[in-house]
């Protein structure tokens, strides 16, 4: 369960000249940030100025609860074989038996653009999968799903997209388990707002030419997390090591392969779809950041 934060950004005019007081109640902690006017207080003139406030306004929320927990951690699994199927997983957080599926080529699911499935369902536990057939390859496909209780429904899921693919999977996994070890630090490093990583792939490691559709990470531990507003970058490069921690390589937006929400809510693979196909030529190195 999270707290919801509010955040009310004011960009009319600067001046700092007057106080409106809003009701406040509760001992519940806020930020506030303002910009100090030319015209004002010296030394802070033009300066941002952030102060933690001991309360929060009172307020009242227009909220149409769910009566059902929804469904998460929707996932799809895809076959290296055939790219016309693909197998939907998600977790049911309640007690539901029925669930209602969509999946189509359009995210916002207009009318006529996705295919509803609502019987076919295979039961292990909270974990229901659905097998898809059908499918266009290279083409990217959305699916959300909501459980049925009988009088009510939940919510929708969160939509996940995926795209069948005849790719051919590459492991970099070390054979040997002394070859590599567990870290908390890359590809995102979760105990710091920010962060910057860059991992190299080698030719003989990859082994394979081709366009680079998708990139997986081995989540090795059972805590959720989300890491939200994360961009990932891939280069073709011609070094195999870094001098030292500040040696990285430089990038621009046209390395930029993917943006969105790094998240997991178990053990197992992400899998990241990329936006934009990596042309990956084979001959130097594969740069990840």
């Amino acid at each position: 369960m999270s707290n919801l934060l509010v955040t009310v950004c004011d960009q009319g005019s600067e001046s700092y000249n007057s106080s409106y007081i809003f009701l406040c109640t509760n001992c519940d902690e806020y930020l506030c940030t303002y910009k100090y006017s030319s015209s004002l207080i010296d030394p802070y003139a033009g300066q941002y100025v952030s102060n933690i406030v001991k309360y929060r306004n009172n307020i009242q929320l227009g909220i149409l609860p769910s009566s059902y927990p929804r469904p998460n951690n929707v996932q799809a699994t895809l076959s290296p074989s055939d790219a016309t199927v693909a197998s939907l997983s998600w977790t049911e957080k309640g007690s539901a038996t029925s669930w209602v599926l969509q999946y189509g080529t359009d995210k916002g699911f207009a009318a006529g653009t996705y295919t509803e499935k609502t019987t076919g369902f295979v039961v292990n536990g909270t974990t229901i999968t659905y097998d898809l057939t059908g499918l266009t390859p290279e083409t990217r496909y959305y699916a959300r799903v909501k459980a049925n209780c009988g009088s009510s429904e939940s919510l929708w899921s969160g939509t996940m997209m995926f795209r069948p693919t005849n790719c051919t999977f590459v492991d970099t996994t070390p054979t040997s388990s002394s070859s590599y070890s567990n870290t908390s630090t890359y590809p995102v490093y979760m105990s710091n707002n920010y962060s910057l990583t860059q991992q190299i792939y080698t030719a003989d490691q990859i082994g394979v030419e081709g366009m680079i559709y998708s990139i997986s990470f081995y989540y090795n531990t059972s805590f959720s997390f989300s890491a939200p507003n994360v961009k990932l970058f891939m280069k073709n490069v011609t070094r195999n090591a870094f001098a030292s921690s500040s040696d990285m390589e430089p990038l621009s937006e046209d390395d930029l392969v993917w943006t969105g929400t790094f998240s997991a809510s178990k053990a197992g693979w992400i899998t990241i779809y990329l936006d934009e196909p990596f042309d990956y030529d084979g001959q130097s190195n594969l740069l990840v950041s």
